[in-house]
């Protein structure tokens, strides 16, 4: 076989390496059926879902954050009109398998600079308020098992102007 050939032959294998993956099934037609989340608790989906926040990839963390934010929308549980029992339910499930733990760890890890992870920042943190929302009890939780007070407060920046307006006594 000359080398013309054994490129030919390679050449379908260098085009599925290089074709981009294939998209896997939507989760996200679950946020339209809340009545369906007692389904997803019973069929063990969560964990699975949770253990995707430690991917090595951001990319696929940021989509389950943002799948999270919808399926904890206070807006689909509203609609609902039968009972928010399904809400319960969803979060319950997710507090037990440390949802709050595993945000707050991926927040630890997301860029700033990048308009994507910036989105999932606050795509996790309106989860978070989203939870607290179906169950107050969460607010406690976020407070004593999390390190999210201190995430937070190491964001915040002191700007040298605020340091002076009140150094100086302007303020």
């Amino acid at each position: 076989m000359n080398s013309k050939q054994n490129f030919l032959k390679a050449r379908p294998i260098r085009r599925l390496r290089n074709r981009p993956p294939r998209r896997p099934p939507q989760a996200h037609i679950l946020v339209g059926a809340p009545e369906l989340y007692p389904d997803l608790v019973n069929l063990n989906a969560i964990p699975s879902i949770l253990n995707l926040l430690a991917h090595d990839n951001t990319d696929i963390t940021v989509d389950v954050v943002q799948l999270l934010q919808d399926l904890t929308d206070p807006d689909v549980f509203e609609d609902n009109e039968e009972s928010d029992e399904p809400a319960r339910v969803l979060v319950d499930e997710l507090v037990e398998n440390n949802v709050l733990e595993l945000l707050v760890q991926n927040l630890q890890r997301l860029n700033d600079s990048d308009p994507d992870e910036m989105a999932a920042v606050y795509s996790t943190l309106t989860t978070v308020e989203n939870l607290v929302e179906v169950k107050l009890a969460v607010a406690e939780m976020v407070c004593e098992r999390t390190k999210l007070l201190k995430w937070l407060l190491g964001k915040i920046k002191v700007r040298e102007f605020d340091f002076w307006v009140v150094r100086l006594g302007f303020f």
